[in-house]
């Protein structure tokens, strides 16, 4: 576990620092093990430096020369379906649950 939280308050769109201690965390974990290292990342939907921090950390760690031997995956539960989450919480339209999932972006 990281023992100390890094605050975003000053600059919350500098993902450096964060990038920084998880990239440290991860070297350090990884120099004595053999096993398989999974980072979990929590998320808010409507924030798009989520998917920006997880995707320049599995950049950064592929690019590293102590952690890319190791190999790394990348898994995310993404929405698929952006245009159903802009007509519901964009524009705060109620979606009939018979036609949830059917509504594509070729809809438009």
């Amino acid at each position: 576990m990281l023992k100390s939280l890094i605050s975003g308050k000053q600059n919350p769109y500098d993902l450096r620092p964060a990038l920084d201690a998880i990239e440290s965390r991860v070297e350090t974990l990884l120099q004595n093990e053999d096993r398989p290292l999974f980072i979990l990342f929590g998320e808010n939907h409507i924030n798009t430096c989520d998917l920006l921090l997880r995707q320049a950390i599995v950049e950064r760690l592929a690019r590293n020369k102590n952690t890319a031997p190791k190999g790394i995956s990348y898994g995310a539960e993404i929405d698929t379906n952006k245009l159903e989450w802009l007509i519901e919480n964009w524009f705060g339209v109620n979606i009939p649950e018979n036609k949830k999932g059917k509504i594509k972006e070729t809809d438009t």
